[in-house]
């Protein structure tokens, strides 16, 4: 126990381990005492709940355990949702404000989808809505739920996107509204032509698919954007296949996920078929986004390429 005279407004307590700190009715905050496992001088910071002893010249991170430091107005913060993964070498931040919505950016060091690190934008949502992520790594992006990669601006348009995948590479040339892509171009430049200027009226779209859906599944495989309303004709074809015997459809949503055309086998086929769209005419797209659905049958479907013409 610490002697403490009139006159005294604060005690030395002397040395102690750190679990032995003395915590006494006697203490008082500003006191001190010498912590022999820390090597350093301590000082009682606060009586309630317990007596707390802080080395002197730190100050105690903020809580959560794993939360990411920072300054806030002048002490230390933290979030729990922002936080670091030790074991998992994770940082998180996410977002949890919107009722059954986690909106979340993770980034994983030294681990991913190849021998890199991977960071993955996503929506969780719990209450019926569509989840889905983008992951990208030092060596693939993978998109999954009902995602596509796709850049627009707050209208909906097409916005700038430099994208490099293998050999596409659009090289920092998104198009203007109302023109769609219809050749990378020599020496990787593209070439957009305005929609209307063909001697039909207007230009076709022709997608190029990789899509692929196991057994009675749907798989979403891509989006395409129509930048002027189109209504499109029987010339309209998806190319389709199957690793056996199955029917196969490909069919396009709208922004609000309304099926609006569907290009399905009228049998069952095996390998490729191109097949004319089977929605009643005429199937008009108004300006927008839709995206691409592969569904299969009874086995493993395939999607490798989607023509739209008037």
């Amino acid at each position: 126990m610490a002697l403490r005279s009139p006159t005294q407004t604060h005690s030395y307590w002397g040395p102690y381990a750190s679990g032995s700190l003395p915590t006494s009715s006697d203490v008082q905050v500003g006191d001190t005492a010498y912590d022999t496992s820390l090597g350093s001088l301590v000082v009682c910071t606060a009586l309630a709940p317990s007596v707390t002893w802080t080395a002197v010249g730190s100050t105690p991170p903020a809580s959560p355990t794993t939360a990411i430091q920072f300054n806030n107005a002048g002490a230390f913060g933290g979030s729990a949702d922002l936080t670091y993964d030790a074991t998992t070498q994770t940082v998180l931040l996410q977002d949890t404000s919107a009722l059954g919505t986690r909106q979340y950016i993770e980034m994983v060091t030294g681990v991913g989808l190849g021998p890199g690190p991977s960071i993955t934008l996503a929506e969780e949502d719990t209450v019926g809505a569509v989840t889905g992520s983008l992951t990208l790594s030092t060596d693939n992006i993978l998109v999954s739920g009902d995602s596509v990669i796709r850049s627009e601006n707050p209208t909906g348009l097409p916005a700038p996107l430099d994208l490099q995948i293998a050999e596409l590479k659009i090289n920092g040339n998104q198009g203007s509204p109302g023109y769609v892509l219809t050749a990378v171009g020599a020496g990787f430049s593209p070439n957009w032509t305005a929609v209307g200027t063909t001697a039909g009226g207007a230009l076709p779209i022709n997608f190029a698919l990789d899509g692929t859906s196991p057994a009675s599944t749907t798989t979403y495989v891509g989006a395409v954007y129509v930048p002027l309303s189109m209504s499109l004709s029987v010339a309209s074809q998806a190319y389709l296949g199957t690793v056996s015997s199955s029917l196969v459809s490909l069919k396009l949503y709208n922004s609000a996920a309304v099926e609006v055309a569907a290009f399905t086998t009228p049998s069952v086929i095996v390998g490729f078929a191109a097949v004319s769209i089977s929605t009643t005419l005429p199937v008009v797209l108004a300006p927008g986004w839709y995206s691409i659905a592969l569904v299969s049958g009874t086995v493993q479907s395939f999607a490798r390429g989607l023509y739209l013409t008037v």
